[in-house]
């Protein structure tokens, strides 16, 4: 079967530029831009009241099983008790991040 591909690929319309550019096995380069959303700039400037909760929550040090387990309902949970206020703050930055980029300290984590 390969074969077959191969002359087919080899006979038939090997001067157009769209099939060579379908059938070429060259990568492409992806577009790869990281979307922010609330929960990544809470994770960020909420940390320690995030970590604070995942631990009381699951009752083991940071990094545990447990303490993963219970990480995403502590994030939620920070979410939840944000003011009105500081909602629309996270919500601003996010959308900031999404069009500007995070800042430099911020990439590094």
């Amino acid at each position: 079967m390969q074969r077959v591909i191969t002359w087919y690929r080899n006979y038939t319309n090997k001067d157009d530029p769209e099939v060579i550019a379908k059938n070429s096995k060259v990568a492409r380069p992806s577009r790869y831009k990281k979307v922010y959303t609330e929960r990544d700039v809470v994770k960020f400037f909420y940390k320690q009241a995030v970590n604070d909760r995942a631990e009381k929550k699951s009752g083991d040090r940071k990094g545990s099983k447990a303490y993963l387990k219970a990480y995403n309902k502590a994030l939620s949970y920070v979410i939840e008790k944000l003011t009105e206020d500081d909602y629309k703050k996270v919500r601003d930055t996010a959308d900031e991040w999404n069009s500007t980029g995070p800042p430099p300290h911020v990439q590094l984590q």
